[in-house]
């Protein structure tokens, strides 16, 4: 038979009750963080705040020493990485395209001009007689056409670097222009202007100044051009007219002297220098 078993003494335990409290439990959510306190005076950074992308820096420098095809690649590479890294550089890629594009602008005009034709430049022309200093001012074009050739007979509307000896032309009397830019060659056979005599070559090889090239045309002018006029029938009504270089066309490389026959009293010539 088992033994009683004694009385146990009555628990006295209560479960805690929770105390009030002001502050919510820990895990509890809170909303969003607060945003970081920006010193007085400090502004808040509203641009990307990544490293400058090396693509953009590669591209700005290419466009600064005309490396157009690469830097415009490159700058469109690195303005995606920009876009999805948030790094900064955007501002040298646009710099970069403004100077490729600069060169494209330079390059264009660099190539009309390169391409463009020759303008005509002016050439001093002095008119006087083989004794007498009379001289006016007048130009004519530089440009040189070595295969033209004008027979005697032969007309139409030429430059007068396409004279060649005993032509017959109009286009130097009548109007007191101070720039011939063509003459019409007509038979000598009948009245004109003036008749081709001879050309010849400057040697000096620095430009010695206008007035200097002026005598030294005239000079062998009058000397090269004696035997072209011995002889003539109308030698008393003729006068040289001289066509020399300026500085202009000397730096061009241009020495011709044209030794032209004209009427003393700037009227017309009746006939060819020579009959022929």
């Amino acid at each position: 038979m088992s033994e009683p078993v004694a009385d146990l003494p009555q628990s006295t335990w209560q479960p805690p009750v929770p105390q009030p409290t002001d502050q919510p439990a820990a895990w509890y959510p809170q909303g969003p963080a607060p945003m970081p306190q920006m010193a007085p005076g400090e502004e808040r950074p509203t641009g990307p705040t990544g490293p400058t992308n090396g693509l953009a820096v590669t591209s700005f420098v290419l466009s600064l020493i005309g490396g157009l095809v690469i830097s415009t690649v490159l700058g469109i590479v690195a303005l995606r990485q920009i876009r999805l890294r948030g790094e900064r550089g955007r501002g040298l890629v646009t710099a970069g395209f403004v100077l490729s594009g600069l060169w494209v602008i330079g390059t264009i005009v660099a190539v009309v001009l390169v391409s463009a034709p020759t303008r005509s430049q002016p050439h001093a022309v002095a008119a006087g007689s083989s004794t007498s200093a009379r001289a006016s001012t007048s130009a004519r074009p530089t440009t040189r056409a070595g295969t033209a050739t004008h027979p005697t007979g032969e007309t139409g509307s030429v430059q007068p670097a396409q004279l060649r000896a005993k032509d017959c032309f109009d286009g130097i009397h009548g109007s007191g222009q101070t720039t011939i830019l063509r003459v019409t060659l007509v038979p000598c056979a009948q009245p004109h202007d003036a008749e081709m005599l001879t050309e010849l070559t400057l040697t000096d090889s620095q430009f010695p100044g206008q007035t200097a090239v002026l005598e030294e045309a005239k000079t062998k002018c009058a000397d090269g051009a004696e035997a072209e006029v011995a002889g003539s029938p109308i030698l008393a009504q003729l006068e040289l007219y001289v066509m020399a270089p300026t500085s202009l066309t000397w730096a061009h490389g241009d020495r011709t002297v044209r030794c032209v026959a004209i009427d003393i009293d700037g009227g017309k010539l009746p006939g060819p220098v020579h009959p022929r």
